[in-house]
């Protein structure tokens, strides 16, 4: 009887030192984010999934956007509030501070807009020219000290999968740019 209490308490104790090395969805949801912060493409992958070479081609982005991307980046910071999990999904609510882009681009977008109306009524500024210019304005901006600030609460949809917790990347972008909407 004692040998057979031993063997169940040893089952046990594995079982429950597998259960703690495994990644909870807030520790995965906060990784997440710290390799995006830092564009760790390597464990951005391991969170993501593999990235579409077609969305997210580094040979087709310039090292002012890539620093661009950096600095935008290196401003934000979260909390995980809050988290809800079953075996194959959770939801992983985070307090996501980063810098409100929604001013940044009606600036940018008056700017380009009044270089389009020159152009067109013959100044020539090529698309190229366009291009730099508004690398430059978001360089510049982007650079300021101080910035406007956005907070919104996020909810991380995650997936279990064999390899750990994977995030949905279209959860993960809502809120990401303040009150700047694309569409």
């Amino acid at each position: 009887m004692k040998k057979l209490l031993c063997i169940i308490l040893a089952i046990v104790m594995v079982f429950s030192f597998a259960a703690c090395g495994k990644e909870s969805p807030e520790k995965a949801a906060d990784n997440a984010l710290k390799a995006l912060k830092t564009l760790n493409i390597v464990k951005m992958e391991k969170y993501f999934g593999e990235l579409d070479a077609d969305e997210f081609d580094l040979d087709e982005i310039s090292e002012e956007e890539i620093k661009l991307v950096k600095n935008f980046l290196s401003r934000m910071s979260w909390e995980i509030l809050d988290s809800v999990e079953d075996e194959i999904s959770a939801t992983v609510t985070v307090r996501l501070t980063t810098i409100d882009f929604a001013p940044i681009m009606q600036e940018l977008i008056a700017e380009l807009m009044g270089d389009a109306l020159s152009s067109f009524l013959g100044g020539q500024m090529s698309e190229e020219e366009m291009k730099e210019k508004a690398l430059k304005f978001l360089s510049e901006k982007l650079s300021e000290e101080e910035l406007e600030m956005t907070t919104n609460d996020i909810e991380l949809e995650l997936l279990a999968t064999e390899k750990g917790w994977m995030v949905d990347t279209d959860s993960m972008f809502d809120g990401f740019l303040g009150d700047f909407d694309l569409f």
